[in-house]
């Protein structure tokens, strides 16, 4: 039994052997000399970091111009034509006037008048009395005027004048409407009735051409 496995021990032995001697050949015959360097050690690279890609700014796109029209000719304005302006009416001149009585001494009265068309084809006129004279004492009185056959009447008032100078009062004032562009003598009749400077008056006339 010892025999046994000593014959056994021998032969697992050599079976190892010859498996050491094929393997070491084997190897050799496979490994070059440049196999036979040894390896360089590998070292891991470090990752590489990838940069992002830049994002292209948007390209706005510029416009194309817009052409500018061109512009239709300015039409000719039409002429305002000129207001007519209706002319002016011109004024009738003012129909005035004056006429004086004559005496013989320094008392007369001047009668002024003054016409205003009413614009219904008659006329007014404005009729003054003026009286001018030196010392004078006379009660009242009246004058009647007479124009493009019509008479008016109006009253005198009283004069008591002390004056050694030539004195003029307000005599007499009226008026008269008459037509339209009566012309004519225009006669006033002063009944007085005194004496003054040794002269007898009774009725003083005074008379002018008058156009209404």
């Amino acid at each position: 039994m010892r025999k046994t496995a000593i014959i056994i021990l021998i032969v697992v032995l050599v079976i190892l052997v010859v498996m050491e001697a094929v393997l070491f050949f084997g190897l050799r015959g496979r490994l070059s000399p440049a196999s036979q360097a040894p390896a360089p050690l590998l070292t891991q690279s470090p990752e590489m970091t990838i940069a992002p890609t830049p994002t292209a700014a948007p390209v706005t796109p510029t416009p194309e111009p817009t052409p500018t029209p061109t512009p239709a000719p300015t039409p000719e304005p039409t002429a305002t034509p000129a207001p007519t302006v209706p002319p002016t009416p011109t004024p009738e001149p003012t129909k005035s006037g004056s006429f004086t009585s004559n005496t013989g001494t320094s008392l007369n009265y001047t009668v002024e008048w003054k016409a205003e068309s009413l614009g219904n084809g008659t006329t007014r006129l404005y009729i003054t009395g003026k009286l001018s004279s030196y010392s004078l004492n006379i009660m009242g009185s009246a004058v009647t005027v007479t124009f493009d056959g019509q008479s008016s009447t109006y009253e005198v008032p009283s004069f008591n004048i002390a004056a050694s100078s030539e004195t003029v009062s307000d005599m007499f004032y009226g008026t008269m409407d008459v037509n339209a562009g009566a012309s004519g003598t225009m006669s006033v009749d002063w009944n007085i009735q005194c004496t003054y400077s040794g002269v007898a008056l009774s009725h003083v006339a005074a008379s002018g051409d008058v156009t209404a």
